[in-house]
């Protein structure tokens, strides 16, 4: 949709090696989508005052997305 950010993180999802979240900062705070191993690897939120993106990967940490509309990673 085009108010949203679609993120896609092309990363194994299996029980040992996953995105645990991808987080979007916002001017007045945040919001947090909770991913799951075994399951997709993919968060949508409002494109209104988002600052920044990351994703969690539990084995090598936080990560900064490219805010690119229209684009995964």
């Amino acid at each position: 949709m085009e108010d949203e950010y679609y993120v896609a993180v092309n990363h194994s999802m299996d029980k040992k090696h996953y995105i645990s979240f991808v987080a979007a900062v916002k001017e007045d705070g945040y919001e947090l989508k909770k991913l799951y191993p075994e399951g997709v690897a993919e968060a949508r939120f409002k494109r209104s005052n988002i600052r920044k993106l990351y994703y969690y990967c539990n084995q090598h940490g936080l990560f900064q997305v490219p805010l690119t509309a229209g684009k995964g990673l």
